[in-house]
């Protein structure tokens, strides 16, 4: 952004100690946007006043929420529909910079590969056991128990650049590539577990954190009493923005809060 008087009166006024006066000078500054940043940053570089840094590079993660915020808000306007949007937003928190095009590239990769082995004359698990071989073999997705000390595992830049991540984030992974491949898979609010399953027959799929996923198929829904006897409450397709809300809600348990305490969409 180029640089106005009004830009670098308020910049001058970073340093003043009177935090009223900050707190005005900030919230101005918050008021340009993201455009800002290159700005701030170029400011942090050629400040030698430490105070004065602390101060620039709280402002730049302020920005960097603010606008995180708003893109929330579009993303939840549309409808959430797209969990590979939602869940690289949730990845800018913690890399504002992040290129999302990376991660899309070999999302499409992965969906084009099996889309080639796929077929209409495949029965409902032959083309989940299509799906299974693809997503674990060929990419070598793996998985392991939800841990927030590995809080790299609930970022979906580093679940597709590492190829681990847990119940939560593989979850998503597998469910947005069946989306994509209009695939009738869907998640189930089954509490403590990540539980995917079709809708026609029906069949379950358990999202194990090893990279096995175990299917299993019955002609007809379990009884309410089977469900009570497995110590399942709840049987029911999860909408996309619930299940991305209890995503960010396990998250947030990791240390120094990787998602924003009011991510909730």
């Amino acid at each position: 952004m180029h640089e106005t008087r009004e830009i670098n009166a308020l910049f001058h006024l970073l340093d003043d100690p009177d935090q009223e006066v900050f707190d005005t000078v900030a919230n101005k500054i918050l008021m340009f946007g993201k455009e800002i940043i290159p700005n701030l940053e170029h400011l942090w570089e050629t400040t030698v006043d430490e105070h004065i840094q602390e101060r620039i590079e709280m402002l730049i993660h302020r920005v960097h929420y603010q606008d995180l915020q708003e893109a929330f808000r579009v993303w939840h306007a549309a409808g959430a529909q797209e969990l590979i949007k939602g869940a690289l937003l949730t990845a800018r928190y913690q890399y504002p910079d992040l290129t999302e095009q990376q991660v899309h590239t070999e999302i499409d990769r992965i969906k084009r590969n099996i889309w080639l082995e796929l077929n209409n004359y495949l029965t409902p698990l032959e083309q989940i056991n299509v799906l299974n071989s693809m997503i674990y073999n060929y990419f070598g997705l793996k998985g392991e128990e939800v841990s927030y000390q590995r809080k790299n595992q609930f970022f979906i830049n580093q679940v597709i650049e590492g190829r681990k991540g847990n119940p939560l984030t593989n979850g998503i992974v597998y469910q947005a590539l069946c989306a994509m491949l209009d695939l009738p898979v869907y998640a189930v609010n089954i509490p403590g577990s990540s539980f995917l399953r079709t809708s026609i027959p029906f069949m379950t799929l358990r999202i194990r954190p090893t990279r096995v996923i175990t299917a299993s198929c019955s002609s007809s829904t379990p009884s309410r009493a089977d469900l009570h006897t497995a110590g399942c409450r709840h049987l029911f397709k999860t909408r996309k923005r619930a299940r991305k809300s209890r995503f960010l809600q396990t998250a947030k348990q990791c240390p120094d809060h990787p998602v924003p305490a009011g991510g909730d969409c």
